[in-house]
């Protein structure tokens, strides 16, 4: 029998090396697609109040988890959220929207309000929106008590700030 030098790796050895390559591949691409869906999918669902009956959405912060708006006529959207309407009566919320038509009084407030459409010009917190008008009311507070006559927690102000910077996003809904 004769002997064969075997200098260098054999065929064997060789797909073995492969072989390891490709599964040690397999495992980073794995990983690395699992993390970049994950990031995907936390920035794609975006936190959006619809208020559907007007068409518009408000883009709330992460924090808010429980956002709720009740229409009590055709102008007022009270925003909230659900575990504050638990603890305050009916329409005491973080803020109310008022929709407007032109011609409107900005305020409700005919005697020192100017017209809408003016106080749009004026540099009021009024934002036009397709044929309508909408303005940013803070809550005050003034009719809202509870039997327990609560004031807000620290998250419930922190929300109602968080309120206050998604009325930048308003926008009409797609």
């Amino acid at each position: 029998m004769k002997k064969h030098n075997q200098k260098g790796f054999g065929l064997v050895e060789a797909l073995l090396v492969i072989l390891i390559l490709a599964v040690a591949s397999f495992g980073g691409y794995y990983v690395w697609h699992i993390q970049s869906n994950r990031k995907i999918n936390s920035t794609s669902q975006p936190n959006i109040l619809p208020i559907k009956e007007w068409k518009i959405t408000l883009n709330l912060s992460p924090q808010i988890k429980d956002a709720s708006y009740k229409l009590t006529d055709p102008t007022h959207a009270y925003i909230s959220t659900k575990s504050l309407s638990k603890k305050f009566p009916p329409y005491c919320g973080f803020a109310t929207i008022i929709k407007a038509n032109a011609g409107d009084y900005y305020n409700e407030d005919t005697d020192f309000s100017p017209k809408i459409e003016d106080a749009a010009a004026q540099g009021f917190n009024v934002k036009k929106i397709g044929q309508y008008y909408y303005y940013y009311r803070p809550w005050s507070g003034l009719y809202c008590t509870n039997p327990g006559d609560q004031a807000m927690s620290q998250d419930e102000m922190m929300d109602r700030a968080a309120f206050r910077t998604a009325w930048d996003t308003l926008q009409q809904a797609p």
